[in-house]
């Protein structure tokens, strides 16, 4: 599937929904290890901040709720300053930041039970249309993340 889309630097207004994403970073600061030179970080939807289909065979206008690190593992595309990347290129968009990677060590569960639940919301926040296709990997319950989130926070 040769899939693109725009990525988008809009900030969330502050709303509840948006502040539960940011409420984990101080988390992940703590426990992010810098193993390389290049930044490297865990992904979160990209919908979250605003990002976008911008061409797509059915999903245009529509919240994306991929990952950079989903990205790269199915081989979509985005545009950045005017130039169509694929992902598995990232980082020659970006040289500071590692390729992102996909595996279960780098994802943000929050952060993808807020896109499964809130993407309605997003969308109406960014003046964009719904995500049709949540990736199923994104229903978690709330209870296992509270509980994965508050063994982090006991661990730091």
């Amino acid at each position: 599937m040769d899939t693109e889309h725009i990525i988008s630097i809009g900030e969330p207004s502050g709303q509840s929904v948006f502040e539960l994403a940011k409420k984990i970073d101080c988390t992940l600061k703590r426990i992010r290890e810098n193993k390389e030179t290049q930044h490297d970080t865990h992904h979160q939807p990209a919908g979250l901040i605003g990002t976008y289909w911008r061409e797509h065979s059915t999903q245009v206008n529509e919240i994306d709720a991929s990952s950079c690190s989903m990205a790269v593992r199915d081989g979509v595309g985005f545009w950045y300053s005017d130039k169509r990347y694929k992902y598995r290129d990232f980082n020659k968009a970006f040289p500071e930041w590692s390729l992102p990677l996909y595996n279960n060590n780098h994802r943000l569960k929050l952060r993808e039970y807020i896109c499964d639940h809130y993407h309605e919301e997003l969308a109406r926040h960014y003046g964009r249309l719904p995500c049709t296709r949540i990736p199923a990997e994104y229903k978690h319950d709330l209870n296992s993340i509270e509980k994965e989130l508050l063994n982090l926070v006991d661990d730091t």
